[in-house]
């Protein structure tokens, strides 16, 4: 989908915040509100590495506990325009913001439950 993405892109974790189609306003401005402090948005992500197989971990808290959530790359896509439908990568080509909202879709049972 995107061969010169990365994971966290630039410095400005923020601007990467995107919606797309889906109503997630409410989950990605608390992804920019972690994003903001550089401590958090390190920790959040465990395997920084784009890779070959595709598979992303995560750490989440689910009800106030700590757990590892592992999602591959496979991000809902938009054929005509070429970008993620829901969440879009970074203008610096970061991918950290689809795969988190893959993430909590996960979490929650699919991406209609968020």
């Amino acid at each position: 989908m995107c061969p010169k993405c990365t994971m966290r892109g630039s410095s400005d974790y923020v601007g990467d915040v995107v919606q797309g189609y889906l109503g997630s306003c409410y989950l990605l401005s608390g992804y920019s509100a972690v994003a903001e402090n550089d401590d958090r948005f390190s920790n959040m992500i465990v395997n920084e590495q784009l890779n070959n197989a595709g598979l992303y971990a995560f750490n989440v808290y689910i009800r106030g506990i700590p757990k590892v959530v592992v999602v591959d790359d496979n991000v809902p896509y938009e054929n005509r325009a070429k970008y993620p439908a829901f969440a879009r990568q970074g203008k610096d080509n970061s991918m950290w913001v689809p795969l988190m909202e893959k993430a909590y879709a996960k979490v929650t049972g699919n991406y209609d439950m968020i």
